[in-house]
């Protein structure tokens, strides 16, 4: 059952775009502009209004960008949104911003926002309110890239949604060794302790373990031949397959079985030798046991 709505603006979900650029006296000002997209290769369109300082800065300088809000600077975005530049001319720093001069076209970038459009003004049509930039750059910082060490933490503090860093990784963060999945999942339980939302912890050859605020999860490897280890780290979006508790493993296949059929959650570890049809069967067992987790339900062949 669908419900119509007639011809209305909804495209989401998209990014909250905050334009900035620089007055005749050099002063950043920036706009909160909730329509606009991508419409070339190389080109960005907004829809705003001439009656906007950051629109009469724009076409003054023929520059700007074009900043991603983020949840961690959402009282700040929403600040340049509701107070104009035609009132408070000091409103860049009064939300909290800093501005940085971009190194490709005559604008600031916002140091709290760590993504960015740099753009050159193409066109601009006041009757539809249509701007139309060209991408010359795009700055992204370097705490929301692949990071570790000091990087690594540095990215921490901005608490973000999800990180992956492996073992090694790992351990120079907590300055332990990380022997056992014990230690391992002992570790991510401090990331989420920080402010991490998701803490997936790749292993190698031993797979993954991802920690959440429910509960620590750990996939083995799949039973597949190793070619190149290049975008391995890829694999920990096939969905998990076992979760792992702190209680005592079964030793053999059977006992592992009977202990997912009793749902006791025990981790499987599925070894190289092990056929396919037979991960194919544990997988099935987890499935009608944790299903409910995971959001399957199991289908009849």
């Amino acid at each position: 059952m669908r419900k119509s709505f007639g011809a209305k603006p909804l495209c989401y979900p998209q990014p909250v775009f905050i334009l900035a650029a620089y007055d005749e006296n050099g002063v950043p000002n920036a706009m909160n502009a909730a329509w606009g997209g991508i419409s070339e290769d190389k080109e960005i369109a907004m829809c705003i209004s001439a009656g906007h300082k950051t629109t009469k800065d724009i076409l003054a300088r023929r520059a700007f960008t074009v900043s991603m809000a983020d949840a961690q600077h959402m009282a700040a975005c929403d600040y340049v949104g509701l107070v104009s530049g035609n009132k408070e001319p000091d409103k860049f720093a009064k939300a909290g911003f800093h501005a940085e001069k971009s190194a490709f076209v005559d604008a600031p970038l916002i140091a709290e926002l760590p993504i960015a459009l740099e753009c050159k003004l193409v066109s601009y049509d006041a009757e539809s309110c249509r701007l139309v930039g060209e991408i010359v750059n795009v700055s992204v910082d370097e705490r929301v890239l692949d990071a570790d060490g000091l990087r690594l933490r540095a990215g921490l503090e901005a608490k973000p949604f999800l990180v992956k860093p492996n073992r090694d990784e790992l351990e120079e963060l907590t300055g332990e060794p990380l022997r056992t999945l014990d230690d391992i999942a002992r570790a991510a339980r401090g990331l989420l302790e920080r402010g991490v939302g998701i803490a997936a912890v790749s292993l190698g050859a031993a797979g993954a373990l991802i920690a959440d605020a429910h509960d620590v999860y750990c996939a083995p490897r799949l039973g597949i031949p190793r070619l190149h280890p290049v975008g391995a780290g890829e694999r920990d979006r096939v969905p998990w397959i076992g979760r792992r508790e702190p209680e005592e493993k079964p030793r053999s296949r059977r006992r592992r079985r009977e202990a997912i059929q009793q749902g006791t959650g025990q981790r499987i570890p599925v070894r190289r030798r092990t056929a396919l049809r037979g991960q194919h069967a544990i997988r099935r067992a987890v499935a009608d046991r944790h299903g409910r987790q995971f959001g399957h339900k199991r289908r009849s062949h």
